[in-house]
């Protein structure tokens, strides 16, 4: 759905070439030495390509920003997401620079790239007299940082940035100084004086954390136990305490503990046969109960079976005639 340009330029020797894109117009320049001309701070937002491939100008829904924007620029924010690195050395890399649109060398000299890319991204650089080698690439939309270090890994080349200073060098030049400034930070830390803390362990067993904190102290230090107050005694220098010190609290902590709770019944085997209902029956016929009898005499007639007396049924519920008593 969109048209494509396409120019071709017939050259009478191979030339270095540049591209600087703007928003209606193309600038290409040709000259015999390496290009380091920057190209326009837009060039992420529009493509710096002559040649943009298709699916690069498709537009993909889910990247798409919030702002509405016409089909045209709409491709200024799938390049960053379709040509980001998904390389597991890539993610590990955690590169953050901004993204290049186009990167094209052919036998440059590799000072020029790196000053071409230390001002893309707005650093100073300092290179080290041994720095030297060409660049053949074709690069596009990547963080400059991902591209400084595929350009110089070819050429055995390393870097270190200090501040918004980017320093280039061999990679044995920058192992060595390395090791020199691990090495003198050793023997600064061997100089200075030693110092003695003593640590009462309230939950680890001492001789049983000898053996982890020993691998850390410096070859001044010392370590002793006292088994019986259960005591570190650490001789060594100031720095190396915090070390010990987080080692110790890491260490030094209770033994998970698992609660258990139980509830205990107490059940009798005669209680049930103190529960249950005792029947009885007694009837009477007779004036004191408002029912006498029709005959002259006897006055009152009773009948009575299984009695319950009173006076024995001294707990729950018992019938006012002795006949039943639960």
């Amino acid at each position: 759905p969109y048209t494509i340009a396409r120019l071709v330029f017939d050259l009478s020797e191979p030339r270095h070439y540049a591209l600087e894109i703007t928003r209606n117009e193309i600038y290409a320049s040709f000259t015999k030495g390496p290009v380091v001309r920057a190209l326009p701070s837009v060039a992420p937002t529009a493509g710096p390509e002559v040649e943009v491939p298709p699916k690069v100008e498709k537009p993909v829904e889910p990247v798409t920003p919030p702002e509405a924007k016409p089909p045209v620029e709409c491709p200024a924010e799938v390049p960053s997401e379709r040509y980001r690195p998904r390389t597991i050395a890539g993610e590990e890399a955690g590169y953050r620079g901004e993204i290049i649109g186009a990167l094209r060398f052919k036998n440059a000299d590799l000072e020029d790239v790196i000053l071409w890319l230390a001002d893309f991204a707005g650093l100073n650089v300092v290179f080290d007299p041994d720095v030297r080698g060409t660049v053949t690439c074709d690069l596009r939309y990547v963080p400059w940082d991902q591209a400084l270090d595929l350009i110089l890994r070819p050429n055995r080349m390393g870097k270190t940035i200090e501040g918004n200073v980017l320093r280039v060098a061999p990679v044995a030049t920058l192992t060595r100084e390395a090791e020199e400034r691990l090495r003198l930070q050793e023997s600064q830390e061997l100089a200075g004086p030693l110092q003695t803390k003593y640590y009462e362990l309230s939950y680890a067993r001492a001789s049983d954390v000898q053996g982890l904190l020993s691998r850390k102290i410096s070859r001044r230090g010392e370590l002793i136990i006292d088994e019986r107050t259960n005591t570190l005694i650490i001789s060594d220098v100031v720095d190396r305490f915090d070390l010990l010190e987080q080692l110790i609290a890491l260490l030094d902590t209770p033994t998970p503990q698992v609660s258990i709770e139980a509830r205990v019944v107490e059940a009798s085997s005669t209680f049930v046969k103190n529960l249950g209902v005792q029947w009885g029956f007694r009837g009477a016929a007779d004036p004191f109960y408002g029912n006498p009898t029709s005959l002259s005499f006897p006055h009152s007639v009773a009948a009575d079976g299984a009695i319950i007396p009173q006076g024995i049924v001294t707990r729950g519920i018992g019938g006012p005639l002795g006949g039943y008593a639960i």
